[in-house]
């Protein structure tokens, strides 16, 4: 055995490996697109005065899965408000609540991509399913929210409108930004030398407007032992059109006559967007979208940091919210909890052998187990998510477990006077049968979470798959290279 050229070798093919394959695996934050919830949402924004007749098509066409048992209940929300907050009139949310997974015979899947292909067709109306997220997100955001900040609000909408018009190209799904200018305006600037010229002060028009149009507390009263608070507000009917001006009076400071606001400030209307955000103190539009079937939250966000960065200007900045955003700090978070777990096996480790070189031996089989469970995922086609991250976690405490088994074994037998050369092929043989019955006993008991379906099965596959296949794989591979490592790294004196 050259101990001096294998070894070595035999983990960097490891390491290189499990860079290869990390790239080639999906991943996403959850199994959201596979998992079954037992529900979606149908979500449609509509032209306003069509609105109740296309919420009820699309109840009819909802209507046909409930009379094949697939679909248990429908409801809608017209006009959706939430967080205290009006809703559109021309929006509403179609709760379509499924049957158990016991009563019908296909997947949440499978039954959205056919009703899909409805609803999308139907004119006057944009219409796009979600999935319930399984790790508790609202569902009613999209899993791609992409927040383009700029100087300008026109400027980012028509970036934001760039990217809309690519969307399908890169994968996305019913892209929509929260940036429409479709709402009237009307933009008063007060006329300094006309009201200088009439003993009107600039204060006076402004308490006037926030008087008559945003509403002011003057004074309160006692009645009955209750106090009711006394609001001065224009009459709805005042507040119509920017013709109403003409009868809003504000009194001169020096002729005590009554001059019409109309006189006094100078009014535009213009169109603007219902809301203007701002994200880190820049004017910021949120693309929203939907994924494509087939498609993993991965691919599609770094696929649309690739294409932004060829279309928009080099002003232009992008970032995430919602699904996306918590993505991407998972993903930053994974490779170190695995090193931090690595860290403290080795430190426990350490402490239980007495030295720095015996967990060294140990350790060094972790990049095996890695690309072990990596390459179950590739080969099953799971994405790397959550639950599949909590997989490889498990799989450094599986893995070391027969480490320990064979070296401390061998450490006995060194303080019997057993040379170390020896000793590690002696402890090898003998640990041989409790190595194979704990590999055995945890791949059994993975099997029964591979197998299982019903809601949450996705999530259950994607941790098991990887310990099964993780410890699958790299016991037997670990049997041969850890009294290697002990040979390479323990010298006999």
């Amino acid at each position: 055995m050259d101990k001096k050229i294998v070894i070595p070798r035999g983990e960097y093919i490891a390491l290189y490996g499990t860079l290869s394959e990390y790239v080639l695996v999906k991943s996403s934050l959850d199994p959201i697109f596979e998992e079954d919830e037992n529900g979606n949402e149908t979500m449609t924004e509509e032209k306003q005065d069509e609105y109740i007749d296309i919420v009820n098509d699309i109840e009819d066409i909802l209507s046909d899965y409930v009379d094949k048992g697939e679909i248990k209940t429908v409801f809608a929300i017209v006009a959706p408000g939430f967080s205290g907050e009006p809703g559109n009139v021309n929006s509403a949310f179609i709760f379509a609540s499924l049957m158990p997974w016991e009563d019908r015979s296909r997947h949440q899947k499978d039954i959205v991509r056919e009703i899909f292909p409805k609803l999308i067709s139907m004119p006057g109306a944009m219409i796009f399913t979600i999935n319930p997220p399984s790790l508790g997100q609202s569902p009613f955001k999209s899993p791609v929210r992409l927040v383009i900040s700029g100087t300008d609000y026109d400027q980012v909408g028509e970036w934001g409108e760039t990217i809309k018009n690519i969307s399908q190209d890169i994968g996305l799904r019913n892209a929509r930004i929260d940036y429409k200018v479709d709402k009237p305006r009307l933009n008063l600037k007060v006329d300094r030398d006309a009201a200088s010229n009439l003993g009107v002060s600039a204060d006076d028009i402004a308490t006037s407007l926030d008087a008559l149009y945003g509403s002011r507390k003057v004074t309160n009263y006692s009645l009955d032992g209750i106090t009711y608070n006394v609001i001065l507000k224009a009459d709805e009917k005042y507040l119509v059109d920017e013709s109403n001006l003409d009868n809003i009076f504000i009194k001169s400071s020096t002729t005590q006559k009554l001059i019409p606001l109309s006189n006094l400030v100078n009014n535009n209307l213009e169109a603007t967007s219902k809301s203007l955000k701002r994200v880190n103190r820049l004017p910021s539009v949120t693309l929203s979208s939907s994924i494509s079937p087939g498609s993993s939250l991965g691919d599609t966000l770094n696929d649309l940091i690739n294409e932004s960065s060829k279309v928009l200007p080099s002003n232009a900045k992008i970032s995430f919210a919602g699904a996306s955003k918590e993505y991407f700090e998972t993903g930053y978070k994974l490779e170190l909890t695995i090193l931090m777990a690595i860290l403290v096996v080795y430190l426990v480790l350490s402490a239980q052998f007495e030295s720095f070189r015996n967990p060294l031996i140990i350790i060094l089989t972790v990049p095996i187990t890695m690309t072990a469970g990596i390459y179950s995922l590739f080969v099953t086609g799971t994405s790397l998510n959550v639950y599949s991250q909590i997989g490889f976690l498990m799989l450094i405490g599986l893995i070391a477990k027969n480490g320990i088994l064979v070296v401390e074994f061998a450490n006995q037998l060194i303080e019997d006077g057993m040379k170390k050369s020896q000793a590690i092929i002696e402890s090898s043989l003998i640990r041989f049968r409790p190595v194979i019955m704990t590999t055995l006993s945890t791949l059994l008991g993975a099997i029964p979470l591979i197998l299982s379906t019903g809601a949450g099965a996705e999530s259950r596959f994607a941790m098991s798959v990887v310990v099964f296949g993780g410890i699958a794989l790299a016991s037997f591979i670990t049997l041969y290279l850890i009294p290697a490592l002990y040979l390479l790294i323990e010298k006999d004196d």
